[in-house]
């Protein structure tokens, strides 16, 4: 239950969000719309299969070990921007973010390549590809975010 609450949670912020960063009309990110998508998502996840009398998110529980590595390093991320903001050293969390999200990256790439594709399993590789794609972005953002935040951190102490 606490999994599927921050699921909820994240995912209506991430929607939300979502809608800012792409201009989308606002009432998409009202509260209770923006959490019908993570809704819809965990109840297809939660949908007994046929076959096995299980849930789509058992097919998909490969993924989970990498997938949540990479939110671990976007926590260390914030929590590096937020300490730079205060001025503060961001060294004990930069090094164990990128070594987290590379190596992340890296098993995620390797499965992939040697494991879903090869054997077909489309409905992992799709996904697997979609979350592989997420970190290069979230890997791209956080370079520009944090060479943005460093300047301005150098402008503030020189004045």
């Amino acid at each position: 239950m606490t999994t599927l609450d921050s699921a909820m949670r994240f995912t209506r912020i991430a929607f939300a969000e979502s809608v800012k960063t792409f201009g989308l009309p606002k009432i998409l990110a009202d509260r209770t719309i923006s959490i019908i998508p993570g809704f819809l998502v965990i109840a297809l996840l939660a949908w007994p299969q046929a076959a096995t009398g299980t849930g789509y998110g058992m097919v998909l529980w490969p993924l989970f070990g990498a997938t949540n590595q990479i939110l671990a390093s976007l926590a260390l991320l914030a929590a590096a921007v937020f300490l730079m903001s205060l001025g503060r050293s961001t060294t004990s969390y930069i090094i164990p973010f990128v070594l987290l999200l590379i190596t992340s990256m890296a098993a995620m790439g390797h499965t992939l390549i040697f494991n879903y594709f090869p054997n077909q399993n489309w409905p992992l590789a799709i996904i697997g590809s979609i979350v592989f794609i997420c970190a290069v972005g979230v890997l791209i953002i956080s370079i520009i975010t944090y060479k943005d935040r460093k300047k301005i951190a150098a402008e503030v102490e020189a004045s």
